[in-house]
């Protein structure tokens, strides 16, 4: 685990660049081991006060103790982490590449000629890493804001580690299940409360929602305002709407009602999802 505390310059306190669930996101200065300084993202936690001794500790236990598999992971659709910093005033905050082209929502809504299916596949190998770790990794939270583009134009996962860590830690800003529309049904019905819900197979159903996103470029259920009514929805089996006129939604869409079937056991592997994923030609937009 690396320490980046003192190595840290110039945050942009009170002014972050992207603001999520459970945290806020600055820039700042990380002046690396050959002495050059380069922009990075702080993601600091909302998870605890800072005044809050006992609690600021058990966040950094967590922290620690959960990131230290993200350390080791090397891929290029995996988001590289770089280090934890305890810097005053923040309980923690996790340091990361600084990736100009933002979030994989935000880049097709800006960029119209977006090659979305690079991006689809590109998640989908960076998820299928995770499951073949040993033992598997589960993401739990893949939607668009969860994956990012690097200068390259590839996707890159990031936040696998947050989920098991917040729903640890004392105080927490959101419900450890995440938001709804990304879901799947599973997740809603368990009854189980000492054990989070997730699985393998809900994060190759929640690939299926994140795709939809791209394809759309915006939300699933985007003609649904309540995050209640899209529960019910997902627990009925009712699922987003195919957009017309768009030849890679038609190529991707058999794909997407196999990621997000009702039964967890009629999902594909996404070493399965891939191998579709792959078999499908160029289509520079959606």
């Amino acid at each position: 685990m690396t320490f980046l505390t003192t190595r840290i310059r110039n945050i942009t306190i009170g002014q972050p660049f992207a603001i999520g669930q459970r945290a806020d996101i600055l820039l700042g200065d990380l002046d690396d081991e050959l002495g050059n300084s380069v922009k990075v993202a702080v993601k600091v936690l909302r998870a605890v006060p800072y005044d809050d001794k006992a609690a600021r500790q058990e966040l950094r236990q967590n922290l620690e103790t959960h990131l230290v598999t993200w350390c080791a992971l090397k891929h290029p659709n995996i988001t590289n982490f770089l280090g934890l910093s305890y810097d005053v005033p923040f309980p923690a905050a996790i340091v990361l590449p600084y990736y100009s082209k933002g979030n994989s929502l935000e880049f097709v809504k800006r960029e119209k000629n977006a090659d979305v299916l690079k991006l689809i596949q590109g998640a989908a190998r960076g998820l299928k890493y995770l499951h073949e770790q040993s033992p598997p990794i589960i993401h739990a939270d893949i939607r668009a804001c969860n994956v990012l583009v690097d200068d390259e134009e590839n996707a890159r996962l990031v936040d696998f580690a947050l989920v098991p860590v917040l729903s640890t830690t004392t105080f927490t800003t959101t419900n450890v299940v995440g938001p709804a529309r990304w879901q799947a049904p599973e997740v809603f019905l368990t009854e189980e409360e000492d054990r989070l819900p997730f699985t393998l197979k809900t994060d190759v159903f929640s690939f299926s929602m994140f795709s939809v996103e791209l394809l759309t470029r915006d939300r699933p259920f985007k003609e649904r305002k309540i995050d209640t009514v899209v529960i019910v929805d997902i627990t009925k089996n009712l699922r987003p709407r195919k957009p017309a006129g768009s030849t890679l939604a038609d190529a991707l869409w058999p794909i997407l009602q196999q990621c997000w079937a009702q039964a967890p056991g009629d999902r594909p592997t996404m070493s399965a999802v891939c191998e579709g994923l792959e078999s499908i030609k160029s289509h520079p937009s959606a």
